[in-house]
């Protein structure tokens, strides 16, 4: 009967070795990032960098219907944007930072019998869209941010170039006007102008 060398018995026990090492290295690093997820329902203040909430009255496939509904809205001191977007055009009443933002408003138009839905949307990525020109990504990117930021009562920078040759004046205005106006009923109207600009600009 052949022996087994004692190298071969070395051999066999590192191999063991590394095997259960790796076993318990992968079972250690799961139980890390199970631990890291956050629990269902739950979200992270990482998970909200970028979005903005809106609150949603109405949506058509038609402008016609959209602008006549905002029209109506107006006549009962109802303020509102008409925003075209994936094909549709929707109307909202009110942008945040976050849902508990919009609560307010909501309570108000829905104890005046207007159905509402407050909407979730991710916007950092809408200056990819012209990702191909640089001097318009550049613009906007820095626009997306003013907005995010003025939503977050964060101080508004606008790039000095911009002042000297805007890429697109209409929203230079707008944000503009964001950055030193104090009203605060005027600025939330300014704030959802800005969003429909920039949702005009990047389809």
């Amino acid at each position: 009967m052949k022996k087994i060398a004692r190298r071969d018995f070395d051999v066999v026990g590192i191999l063991l070795g590394v095997i259960v090492g790796i076993l318990i290295g992968y079972f250690i690093s799961t139980k890390l990032i199970k631990d890291d997820i956050p629990a269902s329902g739950e979200v992270t203040n990482e998970n909200q960098v970028g979005y903005v909430y809106l609150l949603q009255l109405a949506k058509f496939d038609n402008p016609e219907g959209a602008l006549n509904y905002s029209k109506n809205l107006k006549k009962s001191d109802i303020y509102t944007e008409v925003v075209y977007d994936n094909g549709y055009y929707f109307i909202y009443g009110a942008i945040s930072n976050s849902s508990e933002g919009l609560e307010l408003k909501k309570a108000v138009l829905e104890a005046k019998g207007y159905s509402t839905l407050v909407k979730k949307e991710y916007i950092l990525d809408k200056a990819n869209r012209v990702l191909d020109d640089n001097e318009k990504y550049d613009f906007w990117s820095e626009g997306i941010n003013n907005l995010l930021k003025s939503l977050n009562n964060e101080e508004i920078i606008i790039s000095d170039k911009y002042y000297a040759n805007p890429v697109d004046l209409e929203f230079f205005s707008t944000i503009t006007i964001l950055k030193s106006i104090q009203n605060e009923e005027i600025k939330e109207k300014v704030k959802l102008q800005a969003y429909r600009m920039i949702c005009e600009n990047l389809l």
